[in-house]
């Protein structure tokens, strides 16, 4: 009898394994001139942080929502990413568009 485990991330949530699973996209902030200071910003640090904040991102787009200890709510539609990194923790705030329709 062979078991098969539902892959997930390593704080539990199951990756997507059917349709109705929801992949939540990310956009960066971009300014008026077209710059992402996010993105300029995690090209610019150690390779072992930006892969620790790309996971944690990846696990959000897969579990959204999703609480402590990865993602705290500050204010109402206002969330914080709360990445551990080797010398502290990386906080990326974030919000959510809703489609046309009312989903994400």
């Amino acid at each position: 009898m062979s078991s098969k485990r539902n892959p997930s991330t390593k704080y539990g949530t199951l990756l997507p394994q059917k349709k109705d699973r929801d992949f939540h996209k990310v956009f960066f902030y971009r300014t008026a001139a077209g710059r992402e200071p996010v993105r300029d910003w995690l090209k610019q640090i150690d390779p072992a942080s930006r892969k620790q904040i790309g996971e944690d991102l990846y696990t959000l787009q897969l579990g959204w929502p999703i609480g402590m200890p990865l993602v705290r709510k500050l204010e109402p539609n206002l969330w914080e990413l709360r990445s551990h990194i080797s010398n502290g923790i990386v906080r990326i705030m974030f919000t959510e568009k809703k489609k046309a329709s009312g989903h994400f």
